[in-house]
C-alpha cells in the first residue's frame, strides 16, 4: 500500500472479507548506535549462519544427485554428509497442515512443489528455508484411500472454492481501484468515518 495506493486487496477471514486501508506513514529514523548495536550483530550472525547452511544443503544436494545414481543410498550420502535426516508423515495435495515441529522450520507449499515435482526414487533440487534449506527424497507413491478421499474430498472442495472466489473478490476489486475513482471515493468515506467511530469510542471511554 500507499498514499497513491491506499487500499489492499480483499482478504478473506473465517468469518468475513476484509480490506486494509493505509493510515499514516511513519518516517524513517536513524538510531543510534548503541541502541541497535545487539540487534545488529546477532541479525549479522544469523545471517552468516544462513548462507553457511544454504551452502551445506546445496553441497549436499548435489552429492545426492551424483550418490544417488552411483548406487549409494539415500541414508548413505546423507550419513557421508552429516545431514540431518527426516522421515516425513505421507501427505497429499489437499494436505492442509504438517505436524508443529516442521511448520516451525518449513512451508507446505514448498514442501508439495518439491514432493509433486519430483519423481520417486529421486531428489529435488535444494529448497531454501529460513533456518538453511532441505533436500526431498521421494521414497514412495501411496496408492489412493478410497474411503479417505470420500472423506476428506467435502472438505477440499470447499477449501478450493472459498480460494476461488477470494480470487474472483480480488480480481473485481483491484479493477474497481484502478478505474473506479467514485468507488475509491467511497472506500475513502469508510475508512476514515470507521476512523473517526473508534475515535469517539475511545473519547467515550477514557
Amino acid at each position: 500500500m500507499s498514499a497513491t495506493e491506499p487500499f489492499s486487496g480483499a482478504i478473506v477471514g473465517e468469518d468475513g472479507v476484509y480490506v486494509l486501508a493505509l493510515k499514516k506513514v511513519v518516517p524513517s529514523e536513524q538510531p543510534p548506535l548503541k541502541d541497535v548495536e545487539a540487534k545488529v550483530t546477532e541479525d549479522y550472525r544469523r545471517g552468516m549462519a544462513g548462507q553457511l547452511a544454504y551452502q551445506a544443503g546445496k553441497t549436499f544436494a548435489d552429492g545426492l544427485t551424483n550418490g544417488l545414481p552411483a548406487g549409494k543410498s539415500f541414508a548413505a550420502v546423507a550419513a557421508e554428509a552429516k545431514a540431518k535426516t527426516e522421515t516425513l508423515p505421507p501427505f497429499s495435495l489437499s494436505t492442509r497442515s504438517l505436524p508443529a515441529d516442521l511448520e516451525e522450520r518449513l512451508s507446505l507449499g514448498a514442501l508439495k512443489q518439491a514432493a509433486f515435482t519430483t519423481a520417486v526414487g529421486k531428489v529435488s533440487s535444494f529448497m531454501p528455508t529460513r533456518e538453511g534449506g532441505f533436500a526431498l527424497y521421494v521414497q514412495s507413491k501411496l496408492p489412493l484411500d478410497e474411503a479417505q478421499v470420500k472423506k476428506e474430498m467435502p472438505e477440499f472442495l470447499a477449501y478450493v472454492r472459498q480460494a476461488r472466489q477470494s480470487d474472483a473478490f480480488n480480481q473485481w476489486f483491484n479493477q474497481q481501484i484502478t478505474q473506479d475513482a467514485g468507488f475509491r471515493q467511497k472506500l475513502q468515506q469508510v475508512s476514515d468515518q470507521a476512523q473517526q467511530a473508534r475515535s469517539g469510542v475511545r473519547k467515550r471511554t477514557s
